[in-house]
């Protein structure tokens, strides 16, 4: 396959994802998209505070404190003090939060696994493997950021777990 095809392939499977991960968002979660991101990187994570949450989504700390008014207004997190710095917040997802989050990860699961149906066990391994290692070398960027690459080897070993 050439590097041409396999963009194309890999393209049409982001966009097709990302539309699927919008209308989910609105549709069967009712939120938007930067609130089910929020949610899921603290779901995948663990509590953050609103620097971390600006980083990530590469918006403004100002932003951030609307989006966490929404989503706490939604019940979806609540705010709470940091365990070692009390002039922190730390952002956590509630027990409402945590299942969307999960809702969200079901369905596509329940997506992914239709799409693999035909499958053999060692082409499943063939393209888990190519998936895990173009995240990995995509988060790393031209640059080879470790930051990235450690947070694309985090999100791999926690799909392992789950």
């Amino acid at each position: 396959m050439e590097g041409r095809d396999l963009m194309l392939a890999l393209r049409a499977l982001v966009m097709a994802t990302e539309h699927e991960r919008l209308r989910l968002a609105r549709e069967v979660v009712g939120i938007g998209v930067n609130e089910m991101v929020t949610c899921g990187y603290i779901a995948l994570s663990g509590p953050r505070t609103p620097s971390e949450i600006a980083e990530r989504l590469r918006i403004t700390t100002a932003s951030v404190t609307e989006l966490v008014d929404r989503l706490e207004r939604d019940g979806l997190v609540s705010r709470g003090r940091h365990p070692s710095d009390r002039r922190k917040l730390l952002i956590t997802l509630t027990a409402e939060g945590q299942r969307k989050s999960m809702l969200m990860q079901e369905r596509f699961t329940e997506l992914l696994t239709r799409a693999a149906t035909g499958l053999s066990p060692d082409e499943r391994q063939v393209v888990l493997r190519f998936l895990n290692t173009a995240a990995q070398t995509i988060a790393a960027g031209e640059s080879g950021d470790a930051d990235a690459l450690e947070n694309a080897k985090t999100l791999t070993a926690f799909r392992r777990r789950t």
